[in-house]
């Protein structure tokens, strides 16, 4: 089986730490997370992994949300982790959950970002339009940008997507993603959740308040598949609250934690 490539912090893994593991969401990778990565390993060992056809992972037809839940559980026991804090953004969010109400003995706690247990439209046809572009013959990431802009205006959006371009030794760039698996999998957030799975495991939904990820009816389907969750709302936030509020992400998460060690 493939294995997937990660992040550690600090970089020599500290065993007596608490684990946490970081799952990114659907086109981003282990480098969006650098900065919270490095303030939680203050205290925790951190990785932060990429998930398959994402950053440096192995590429795959199958993309699914079963499939990068067995690659988390290999993950964890290639690198013999035990117990880890899962904490899980967008498609991320939605793997460590699956993960955690599946198998909730190999789970400490459940951090996810803005993103709940139900069924969502595959509605990201800019975005695997914008990063479908040749871009093998761009001299210059702005050119890149110009012509990401047709398909996606939003300048935030546009840059986040430019995270996975990379420059070849020979001049141009191309494109990390497995941009065709991912266009191929427009029921990849169709519910996995099934009535009656429930985890009691210790845990904490972090949503931005300006979001649509999230509303507030599906507050209760929540609290039907954990019963113990806390969640907390950060005003004035969208869907990637860890990167545009990170000071008050980071305090949630520290506060959780701290919480659950008393």
């Amino acid at each position: 089986m493939n294995s997937l490539a990660f992040r550690s912090y600090p970089e020599i893994r500290e065993t007596n730490r608490q684990s946490i593991v970081i799952l990114h969401g659907l086109f981003g990778s282990s480098k969006n997370w650098i900065s919270i990565c490095k303030a939680l390993a203050e205290k925790y060992q951190v990785f932060a992994l990429d998930l398959r056809n994402h950053g440096d992972s192995f590429h795959s037809s199958e993309h699914s949300i079963p499939a990068m839940s067995r690659d988390l559980g290999q993950f964890l026991s290639d690198q013999k982790i035990e117990n880890p804090i899962l904490i899980g953004h967008s498609m991320g969010g939605i793997v460590s959950m699956y993960f955690t109400l599946n198998h909730p003995q190999l789970v400490s706690s459940l951090i996810v970002e803005d993103i709940a247990p139900k069924s969502y439209p595959f509605e990201y046809q800019n975005e695997v339009s914008a990063l479908s572009i040749d871009v093998a013959h761009c001299k210059t990431r702005t050119e890149v940008d110009h012509l990401m802009e047709h398909f996606v205006p939003d300048t935030f959006l546009r840059q986040f997507l430019q995270m996975n371009l990379e420059r070849k030794e020979s001049g141009g760039y191309y494109w990390k993603l497995n941009v065709s698996a991912l266009q191929n999998s427009d029921r990849l957030f169709d519910s996995y959740f099934k009535e009656g799975l429930n985890s009691t495991n210790p845990t904490l939904f972090i949503l931005g308040g300006n979001s649509t990820y999230v509303k507030e009816e599906d507050k209760q389907t929540i609290q039907n598949f954990f019963p113990n969750a806390q969640i907390e709302v950060i005003e004035g936030g969208g869907h990637f609250v860890h990167y545009s509020h990170s000071a008050q992400f980071l305090t949630l998460v520290f506060d959780f934690l701290s919480s659950l060690s008393l």
